[in-house]
């Protein structure tokens, strides 16, 4: 499936946008730690990419997004505009061979917020949802390629017009969220996101990543 970025991010807004009615708002930021892999061995065993040769693995993320909860309901629905870097940095041992990626995605993701556990009220805080929340997520992010290249010993190697990366890529998580309300309006989120993801294909086969996404974020109520 291949969408242009642009087109890709007009219908991601116009989703958001027709759910202006939603009782809160959220912006995440935090940052992605993702490991690449192969999904079969590849017949060069000194160019595998594993977690000994592993050297750097960082990228940004931003999310904002829009949350449709029901009062008491244990289950809520959120759906959110994604930005990430999925970077990383292997070096092959005992040699000067470095490979790196830097890709960047624009996404739309929904997901389902279950509720695990939350705390009494108190009387400070007209809060509804008590003092502490828990919930588990799970979601799917469709997400876009957007610019990115390739490493290889020094040498780039654009991916922006790459067939196997021009594509929408469709990647599942799960995860955990911990709230704590700053007033009857906001409250502060800091969470943890465990994805996987197949995004082109090199040496042959199917090219992936697993990803950990740690991230704080705010949420306002609208109503």
């Amino acid at each position: 499936m291949k969408m242009k970025p642009i087109s890709f991010l007009s219908i991601t807004l116009l989703f958001l946008f027709q759910g202006i009615t939603a009782q809160q708002v959220y912006f995440n930021s935090g940052k992605n730690y993702t490991h690449y892999y192969y999904s079969k061995e590849v017949s060069n065993p000194s160019y595998l990419i594993n977690n000994s040769n592993l050297i750097a693995d960082s990228g940004n993320s931003y999310e904002l997004g829009i949350l449709f909860n029901q009062g008491e309901a244990r289950v809520d629905y959120a759906l959110g505009l994604t930005y990430n870097e999925f970077n990383t940095t292997y070096a092959i041992d005992k040699t000067a061979v470095k490979y790196l990626w830097q890709t960047k995605y624009i996404g739309i993701a929904p997901r389902l917020n279950f509720r695990l556990y939350q705390s009494p009220n108190k009387d400070w805080c007209d809060c509804n949802n008590g003092r502490l929340r828990v919930d588990a997520m799970l979601g799917v992010n469709a997400a876009a390629f957007v610019y990115g290249y390739e490493n290889a010993s020094g040498i780039n190697y654009s991916l922006t017009s790459h067939p196997d990366y021009r594509k929408i890529i469709i990647q599942p998580f799960t995860g955990v969220d911990f709230s704590y309300p700053l007033s009857g309006m906001s409250s502060l989120h800091l969470g943890y996101i465990f994805s996987i993801a197949s995004i082109g294909r090199d040496q042959g086969n199917g090219f992936n990543f697993i990803n950990h996404n740690f991230h704080l974020g705010f949420n306002f109520k609208l109503q």
